[in-house]
């Protein structure tokens, strides 16, 4: 019999779901508690409170979407780690066949929860990494002894030989950490993911924004260190057809910690009430707002000659204006700045 990575296997039942148009992929935000104050982050209020799905709703809503076909879900939060039924959670879904990664800051990981990830199998583990440094890291997480802390999750993790991935959202405080933060993955043999998005939060505060590099400063990095890939494992394709042209609505969905079934976690819409419906319900109302979405005046994309380099998607439009066909002047610097680059490239290619 042939075998076949975990990785391949499930993007091949993610290419049967997206002929079909059956969505595959959770990200489950479980909750907006968290024990860490980044200054990037879009979680609305890092405080878990009353509205927060209940263990028997997040069994429900677990249930569906595996009997719908779902085989892929990502926990996050806030952080995941900071609620106490979390391992009921994880047994839940593990009980329904559904493959399981989390997203975690690593704060609160020690020797016997990763002993207990070991035994119950998790498929991947992304623990952010703000810094290789306890400066760089706690000037981002706004917390005293957080630095420490990680770094115990992370040998905890190592010592039960989780599969771990470290993603680094890079930003103005920890720009200049990004090499050797790379470097301090690569000693322990990790893959080492980097992003350079910054997003507003999800209760429309543009504060966040005040960490996000210029365009010079991006295409800089991606100089410095080769590309810049999405740490989030719900990073989607797009298709460069349709108007919304990835994989939101159309084979992958969130969920946060209110019960709102949106596109994605940085796409907020259309906020459907899984406590007053059901999952396979939801899809439908999602793949409705994706098929009926249309541009209007605003939308610049189809003859802007920058398009083919543009790293803006609808979702950074309505995250940051509300409007899915706003163009915004950040990402057009920066595709501006490519494009130039590339020349750049193809001209010494020439004269060589």
């Amino acid at each position: 019999m042939q075998k076949v990575s975990s990785k391949k296997f499930l993007s091949g039942l993610a290419a049967a779901g997206r002929k079909r148009r059956q969505p595959h992929f959770i990200t489950f935000e479980l909750s907006y508690g968290c024990n860490l104050t980044c200054a990037h982050c879009f979680n609305p209020t890092h405080k878990a409170g009353p509205r927060e799905l209940a263990l028997p709703e997040i069994f429900r809503v677990l249930e569906e979407s595996a009997a719908f076909g779902v085989f892929d879900v990502c926990f996050t939060g806030g952080e995941p780690f900071a609620r106490r039924d979390f391992f009921a959670i994880l047994a839940k879904a593990k009980s329904l066949g559904l493959s399981v990664s989390i997203n975690s800051n690593g704060t609160l990981i020690d020797g016997d929860i990763a002993r207990r990830l070991r035994e119950i199998g998790i498929l991947k583990i992304y623990l952010s990494l703000y810094g290789s440094t306890k400066e760089v890291y706690e000037a981002v997480t706004g917390i005293a002894g957080s630095h420490a802390r990680f770094l115990a999750g992370l040998d905890a993790l190592l010592a039960e030989e989780i599969p771990l991935t470290l993603q680094m959202p890079i930003m103005k405080l920890n720009r200049a950490n990004a090499a050797a933060a790379r470097a301090f993955a690569q000693a322990r043999e990790l893959e080492f993911l980097t992003s350079v998005d910054i997003y507003a939060r999800q209760d429309g505060d543009p504060s966040p924004l005040r960490q996000r590099l210029s365009a010079e400063e991006k295409l800089e990095l991606l100089r410095e260190l080769g590309s810049v890939a999405s740490p989030d494992p719900s990073a989607c394709a797009r298709d460069g057809a349709s108007f919304i042209d990835c994989d939101c609505g159309k084979v992958q969905f969130a969920i946060t910690p209110y019960g709102e079934m949106n596109l994605c976690t940085i796409f907020p819409t259309p906020k459907y009430d899984l406590k007053n419906g059901s999952v396979r319900e939801g899809w439908e109302v999602l793949k409705k707002t994706v098929d009926e979405a249309r541009p209007n005046a605003n939308y610049e994309c189809p003859s802007c000659d920058l398009r083919s380099h543009c790293r803006q998607s609808r979702a950074d439009a309505w995250q940051e204006k509300g409007d899915m066909s706003a163009c915004l002047p950040h990402y057009k610097d920066l595709a501006r700045l490519e494009k130039e680059e590339n020349a750049l490239a193809g001209l010494s290619r020439d004269i060589r």
